[in-house]
């Protein structure tokens, strides 16, 4: 539901984010140093970012393709408040996300450039592994995506609950439901074993 780059990453991950506005971004000067200087921060702070997941020029990539967006959304060198509410806002940020994140899932560079290749010219999909992808579509994965997809749209606002404890005992239940979802797995590789 994020409208651009920068809302994003106030939503994505709170605890990083904080961690380097309060040990990077702020003692670099934050914004009281001029604009030039802000987005320079902001472009040291998204390296750190990216190195701070591992040593690879993937994860260097992936901080810095974020660090872009910041300063060029930052800067105006992107016009991001026109896109607002007419959905292409979303459609901007969720797809500078997903090729982001490309960058940080491949192992390598080539990889990367295989994935993209695959994503936006078809060439190189590896067609045996749809029925792979099919069997994870369980009714309980597609139950939780449409849930999940519902929950995403501006229209879930009309819907949403308005006594706190239905949200509080529902938010416990998809915690519970996702933690089960999770020990039932057999591949639950972590995310900073090359870190």
């Amino acid at each position: 539901i994020a409208k651009s780059v920068t809302e994003f990453w106030r939503r994505w991950h709170i605890s990083l984010s904080s961690f380097f506005r309060d040990y990077v971004y702020i003692p670099l000067g934050g914004n009281r140093k001029g604009q030039l200087r802000t987005l320079f921060n902001v472009c040291v702070v998204f390296l750190a970012t990216g190195l701070w997941h591992g040593a690879s020029w993937n994860f260097v990539l992936w901080g810095l393709w974020h660090g872009l967006f910041s300063v060029l959304e930052d800067s105006g060198g992107l016009p991001v408040k026109r896109f607002q509410g007419k959905m292409l806002d979303r459609i901007y940020t969720l797809l500078v996300v997903v090729l982001g994140f490309t960058l940080f899932r491949a192992d390598t560079l080539a990889q990367a450039g295989a994935m993209f290749a695959a994503m936006f010219t078809g060439v190189g999909l590896n067609w045996a592994g749809t029925a792979t992808v099919c069997a994870l579509l369980t009714p309980t994965f597609l139950l939780t995506l449409a849930f999940a997809l519902l929950l995403s749209f501006p229209a879930a606002k009309r819907i949403q609950p308005k006594n706190d404890m239905v949200t509080l005992f529902g938010a416990l239940g998809l915690l519970v439901l996702c933690m089960f979802n999770l020990s039932a797995g057999t591949f639950n590789p972590f995310i900073y074993f090359r870190f």
